[in-house]
């Protein structure tokens, strides 16, 4: 009884884990969508004040 119960517990935390890996790539993929309707392909600004690689090149 108690391997049944155990194989039983194995078995609901493996459809939990693949059921909500599922959802994040899901809900993901919807932001993604909804970045590039509003935003559209640009490539993201710096947030920071770094200077870049062929800033130091100089």
């Amino acid at each position: 009884m108690f391997l049944k119960e155990t194989g039983a517990l194995l078995l609901l935390l493996t459809a939990v884990f693949i059921f909500g890996n599922l959802w994040f790539h899901f809900t993901e993929a919807v932001l993604r969508r909804i970045k590039k309707i509003f935003m559209g392909d640009e490539k993201p600004s710096a947030w920071h004040a770094f200077p870049t690689d062929e800033d130091e090149s100089e």
